[in-house]
C-alpha cells in the first residue's frame, strides 16, 4: 500500500504531493510533482519524483508503477473507466 498527501495546489497547474510507501523495504517517504500546462487543445502533464531513497530499476517498482498510472489515467481520462492492473500484466 501507499499513501499519497497533497502538500501543496496551484490548480490546473502544479500539485506537491508526498509518495510514502507502506510496504517492507518500501523505502523513505518521497515527494512527487505534477506540472500541468495548457498546449493548444491538449494539456501536457509531467510527473517528477525526487528523495528516493533507493535505486530506480526501469521495469520494477517505482519505475513500473508510473508506466501503470500514466496508462491507468489515460485510460481514464479516453473511457472514463477506471482500469484495476494485476502484476506482470504491463510489458
Amino acid at each position: 500500500m501507499m499513501k499519497a498527501r497533497t502538500i501543496e495546489a496551484d490548480p490546473k497547474s502544479r500539485i506537491v504531493s508526498t509518495f510514502e510507501p507502506e510496504w517492507e523495504g518500501g523505502g523513505a517517504p518521497s515527494k512527487t510533482i505534477f506540472l500541468i500546462s495548457v498546449e493548444g487543445p491538449h494539456c501536457s502533464l509531467i510527473v517528477e519524483h525526487y528523495d528516493l531513497t533507493f535505486p530506480v530499476v526501469h521495469g520494477e517498482g517505482v519505475a513500473d508503477g508510473w508506466s501503470r498510472w500514466a496508462a491507468g489515467l489515460k485510460t481514464f481520462l479516453e473511457s472514463g473507466e477506471v482500469h484495476k492492473f494485476n502484476a506482470g500484466e504491463m510489458a
